[in-house]
């Protein structure tokens, strides 16, 4: 019997290297690996940007404890991408990011166990370090190996999805059934106000204005890459619409932030300034034949965007004077380094009776508050590498106005709580790290960031 196995074998080993020489095994491991990473970025597009994960999708119980599907499929991605590399992924990190996500992670970690629901603390810290390390490790991998063109394809794909029912929704001023049924079962009377309310919002894919409208902003650099110009502008449009449909003064913001990098950035000025007066056009025209009579409607929806809710802009603002002065009148050193715990602000705000809130609203405050010194500290010092280390590419893409919004915004809500559009800014920030080892020395680079693709 062994005799007879024996040559066979070898002959199917002398098959295996003349197929390989003849180059037939390694263009079909190689379409095999595009299409996993094909399905790793579509998986990662969807849970992050379709499903309203923060807003009613349901969760899956593991052992009796709570997992979003965001966490999960970042999971599974990066045991995928550490296996494909056979480790090697830890081999390239770039060290003006991660080893201070890395700082980062571990004080929330310390502060999660401070906190009086320890669960829910760790709670937080996996979904920050699945989102803001693994995600990370994923789409920078994906980059190295080639695949980067495709990644913008599908991310512009899923986005242009996203964008559709945001679109819908402000045009119809109705919500997508299935997408209801999800807001409703998050908690029926506060998301109930919010789908009837005088002032129609659109709450897109993801259930919260407020995230949705910044989600889709920060797709407007990938969909900008497009090769196709029809496609490119037409898809960045119907963002902005979208965007715009939500009502949403911290899409305002980023709005801003990514005026002024179309502004360093573009060599027609005139022609930017002209697409300007043609929005403010739009806008004039929106305002005369849909509102029609109801101007008072569309000023109300003007003041929200351009300056908010002067209700909630008060509160926020007591808010904050009050949490700051609660951290100021601390006196255990513990606390003042490591904070009160995660999540601890929900306390502060509800012993304070102050409004419908149930958070500061502001990330830096809460990172105070909740973590200390050590934690607000380690977040500051991630940002500063981040924007002033990698300042050269403010006059060579968007990405890096981008990767600068998420600092802003995080003056107006506790962005680092969401697991769902902060995908597209460690998106961002993988595009700039990859530019960044492309234009230095970096053998696995393939194709470049400036590009178009499509």
């Amino acid at each position: 019997m062994n005799q007879t196995a024996e040559p066979s074998d070898r002959m199917l080993s002398t098959q295996s290297r003349a197929l390989r020489a003849a180059g037939v095994i390694e263009p079909t491991r190689q379409a095999s690996r595009q299409a996993a990473y094909a399905a790793v970025t579509l998986c990662l597009a969807v849970v992050h940007l379709l499903l309203p994960i923060e807003r009613g999708f349901p969760v899956i119980r593991i052992a009796g404890y709570p997992f979003t599907l965001t966490i999960l499929v970042s999971v599974a991605a990066f045991v995928f991408v550490v296996v494909d590399s056979n480790g090697a992924i830890f081999y390239h990190l770039p060290r003006r990011y991660f080893p201070h996500q890395i700082l980062v992670t571990v004080t929330l970690f310390v502060s999660a166990l401070l906190a009086s629901d320890v669960t829910a603390g760790l709670f937080v810290v996996l979904s920050y370090c699945a989102t803001f390390a693994f995600d990370f490790l994923v789409v920078y991998y994906l980059f190295q190996r080639g695949f980067r063109r495709a990644f913008v394809l599908i991310i512009c794909g899923v986005a242009a999805v996203a964008a559709a029912v945001g679109i819908i929704e402000g045009l119809f001023r109705s919500y997508v059934s299935i997408y209801a049924e999800w807001f409703l079962g998050y908690d029926f009377s506060p998301m109930s106000y919010a789908m009837t309310r005088p002032d129609f919002r659109a709450l897109g894919t993801l259930g919260n204005p407020i995230l949705y409208a910044v989600a889709m902003t920060l797709a407007v650099p990938f969909a900008l890459e497009v090769r196709n110009r029809v496609i490119r502008y037409g898809l960045a449009t119907a963002l902005f619409l979208a965007s715009t449909l939500a009502i949403s003064t911290t899409a305002v913001v980023v709005w801003f932030v990514f005026g002024l990098g179309f502004l360093v950035l573009t060599k027609h000025r005139k022609r930017l300034i002209l697409l300007t007066v043609i929005v403010v056009g739009v806008g004039i025209g929106v305002r005369t034949n849909l509102v029609g009579d109801d101007v008072a409607g569309f000023d109300s929806v003007a003041q929200r965007l351009m300056g908010g809710n002067p209700d909630n802009t008060n509160t926020r603002q007591l808010l904050l004077d009050q949490t700051l002065e609660s951290f100021r009148n601390e006196r255990s050193v513990i606390t003042i380094l490591f904070g009160h715990g995660l999540k601890t602000t929900k306390e502060l705000v509800r012993g304070l009776g102050v409004g419908s809130l149930t958070t500061v609203d502001n990330t830096y405050a809460t990172l105070l508050y909740e973590t200390g010194l050590a934690g607000l500290g380690a977040f500051g010092l991630m940002g500063l590498n981040v924007i002033v280390g990698l300042r050269r590419f403010a006059r060579l893409n968007l990405y890096w106005y981008a990767a600068l919004s998420l600092f802003v915004v995080c003056l107006a809500f506790d962005a680092l709580y969401y697991s769902t559009f902060n995908f597209l800014w460690v998106a961002s920030i993988a595009s700039l790290m990859f530019e960044a080892k492309s234009r230095s020395r970096d053998t696995f680079t393939t194709t470049s960031q400036t590009q178009q693709v499509g």
